[in-house]
């Protein structure tokens, strides 16, 4: 299910990959351009650490509960 909507995303914004992952890391969804899933785990958990230390941080500053967090470059 996620894996479609995924590989739509990647096809329509020219991502190299989409990963949507639960609050531990883990993939529950993702869909690279090429290569393996591997890469694309790896990425997303640890793009997952950082998100939950940041909500952590929003947290315990009073703000809200829920961030985004977008990783792009220029290529």
């Amino acid at each position: 299910m996620f894996d479609q909507a995924l590989d739509e995303l990647v096809t329509k914004t020219g991502a190299q990959l989409a990963i949507f992952c639960d609050y531990e890391g883990e993939s529950i969804g993702y869909a690279p351009r090429s290569g393996d899933g591997y890469e694309v785990r790896l990425a997303g958990a640890q793009v997952a650490a950082m998100t939950h230390a940041l909500q952590d941080l929003t947290k315990a500053n009073g703000e809200g509960e829920r961030i985004s967090l977008a990783c792009t470059t220029e290529s």
